[in-house]
């Protein structure tokens, strides 16, 4: 996927798939295996819509050859919603609402009926991150398919990263017809390229139907950003699911993967700016919380090799001589005063709130030169323990859009 603004995304997907597949009769007799091929195309685009949520709307393009036939190529679109927020991660797809897939003999003389209707997906699905580093990933989804049993279910799944570049996977899928297909998979990630394997155990009924799916993934970002119109906060996408095939009683769980955020790493002809974090304000918390989350913040923006900070040690010196109290400084005019004082071009000031046993740290990026506030951003923290990883996850997302 890439984007635009960072309010407008696209991505464009293809799969072929070849295999050899049992074929059973009425009866549940087993007959001679058939050839498939499957090719599926499809062109998404994604838009942010508020804080939390977004709309991607699909159109894709679907052939199929089954043994000796071959169906010509229908159209087909889709529709996803996604809603992201902290921890939890809630969406849900329509798909492969469109025309039918005409078979025919690869002669081209004899038409199979008037044409099979592909399959009307609607699925949904929710993951929420657990653990204290978010690298634990418990998920739920179901399938709702209008036409065709063994393509319609539910399923649970989890995921662990016991480090950056690795995944591990177990899941089970329930079918509507009562048949469990349990998997597990593997994941690698290294900066943008993935490569995930996962393999699924047939069900009883279905002999012979066991899955091995490798998936690789290259993700690309844009490498201009518009000079007129400020980018906007990153949230990921939602897309619509992928054309599943008609014909196939293929039943495979696949996890996506959660990946975590990458560090920052500065582009040569970007610029790097002179910054300085104000002391934070404490809202129902102590003013001391309040500096030592300031202080997480400033450590961050350092390790994202993406500012020139101005050291605390040298920013109380400067201050003191110039007079300056700094404590309760959340306004912009009072960031401007201080980031002339500091010869800075950027001031961050915040605050540290606590509600209930929620923790909120917000953080406002301030040009000294204009005294606008460039741009606005947030995080929450369920405990104590998160407030340093709330700040890691501030300071690249400050460095990726400035």
């Amino acid at each position: 996927p890439t984007s635009i603004k960072r309010r407008v995304g696209f991505g464009l997907n293809l799969i072929s798939e070849n295999s050899t597949v049992p074929s059973y009769d009425l009866l549940g007799n087993k007959g001679a295996d058939l050839t498939v091929n499957n090719t599926a195309l499809q062109l998404a685009l994604a838009f942010k819509i508020g804080e939390y949520f977004s709309l991607a709307p699909s159109l894709g393009i679907v052939g199929m050859n089954l043994g000796d036939y071959v169906a010509t190529p229908a159209l087909n679109f889709g529709l996803g919603v996604l809603f992201m927020q902290n921890r939890l991660s809630v969406g849900a797809a329509m798909a492969n609402m469109g025309g039918k897939l005409e078979f025919k003999e690869k002669n081209g003389k004899i038409a199979i009926g008037t044409g099979q209707p592909q399959p009307q997906l609607m699925r949904a699905g929710a993951s929420v991150y657990l653990l204290r580093n978010k690298n634990l990933v418990l998920s739920y989804a179901l399938q709702n398919t209008s036409n065709e049993k063994s393509a319609s279910w539910n399923s649970f799944g989890l995921e662990w990263f016991p480090f950056r570049l690795l995944a591990l996977r177990l899941g089970n899928r329930t079918i509507q017809n009562g048949a469990s297909v349990p998997s597990a998979g593997i994941g690698f990630h290294y900066k943008r390229i993935s490569l995930e394997v996962a393999q699924t155990i047939s069900p009883s009924d279905y002999e012979g139907m066991g899955t091995t799916r490798f998936d690789l993934q290259f993700r690309f970002k844009n490498s201009e950003r518009s000079a007129a119109v400020p980018a906007k906060e990153k949230k990921a996408v939602a897309t619509a699911a992928p054309a599943q095939q008609p014909s196939m009683q293929q039943v495979v769980l696949q996890q996506p993967a959660a990946v975590p955020q990458e560090p920052y790493v500065p582009r040569a002809s970007m610029e790097v700016s002179t910054v300085a974090v104000a002391e934070f304000t404490g809202k129902n918390v102590s003013q001391a919380d309040a500096s030592i989350v300031s202080d997480f913040l400033r450590t961050e923006m350092v390790n994202s090799n993406a500012f020139k900070l101005v050291e605390k040690a040298n920013m109380d010196k400067l201050l003191a001589e110039a007079a300056f109290q700094q404590s309760g400084c959340s306004v912009a005019d009072c960031a401007v005063k201080m980031g002339k004082i500091l010869n800075v071009k950027f001031m961050l000031v915040g605050s540290l709130s606590k509600l209930l046993d929620t923790y909120y740290i917000t953080v406002n990026v301030v040009s000294v030169e204009t005294g606008e506030i460039m741009r606005s951003y947030s995080r929450e923290a369920a405990s104590a323990r998160e407030l340093r990883d709330g700040c890691k996850q501030l300071a690249i997302q400050i460095a990726n859009e400035r």
